[in-house]
């Protein structure tokens, strides 16, 4: 599964997106209010908000090694530290981890994978590769998971609970926590506010999902896997 585009509410979309732009290095177009950031292989839309109830979370793959993204990132936002280290290890994922947070509160983490080639000095256009992980807070843990996977046709991922899933593949997933909960690893609880996604996934039927029970839209496409 990839994730093509996903559209965030904000508080103020072009001033957001200008801090994107310097942020992650990437180019930002703006369309009537709208910031459409290019991270990568997905295109991500920053809206005016609505009944938005910050923060999100979304997570990038990077082929930069994440101590070069920390000392990048110390420079231009708010890095959140992880038990007192800049970064953290992530075996289950094979990969290396940097958190930091855009000016309206988002927690944005930066995964560097082990099968990911690292790019040494590559902090320019190709810093991000795309958005690897979207966070989905719920009313209901099971309810969702089961919408995800029933309806939307996706996959858990390890050992889902009531507290904590991932909900796609090694590329990109829906990380599924209940409302209220903090966010790893700060003390934001997460709020469901409205988002959409759109995923590509390989040899699927295209279809436009919505959530009854939370405000989330899933626009389903085909595609070759990518690695």
């Amino acid at each position: 599964m990839n994730v093509t585009q996903l559209t965030l509410p904000s508080d103020d979309p072009v001033a957001l997106g200008e801090w994107y732009n310097d942020a992650l290095n990437v180019d930002v177009l703006f369309s009537d209010g709208a910031a459409i950031v290019s991270a990568g292989s997905t295109e991500m839309i920053l809206t005016d908000a609505d009944k938005r109830t910050a923060p999100y979370h979304v997570a990038f793959r990077s082929q930069t090694p994440v101590t070069e993204l920390y000392d990048w990132f110390t420079d231009r936002g708010e890095h959140i530290s992880v038990e007192g280290e800049s970064t953290i290890r992530f075996e289950f994922l094979s990969a290396d981890a940097v958190y930091f947070e855009d000016p309206e509160g988002n927690i944005l983490e930066c995964l560097h994978y082990d099968r990911d080639t690292p790019k040494q000095d590559s902090l320019g256009p190709n810093t991000v590769h795309s958005v690897t992980e979207v966070g989905l807070p719920a009313h209901d843990t099971a309810s969702l998971q089961s919408w995800l996977v029933d309806t939307v046709g996706l996959s858990t991922i390890g050992s889902p609970t009531e507290t904590f899933a991932w909900v796609g593949d090694f590329d990109s997933r829906f990380v599924v926590v209940p409302a209220g909960r903090d966010w790893y690893p700060t003390d934001r609880p997460a709020g469901v506010s409205p988002l959409t996604t759109e995923v590509a996934v390989e040899n699927t039927e295209c279809e436009v999902y919505e959530s009854t029970t939370h405000p989330y839209t899933i626009n389903k496409t085909s595609h070759t896997q990518r690695s």
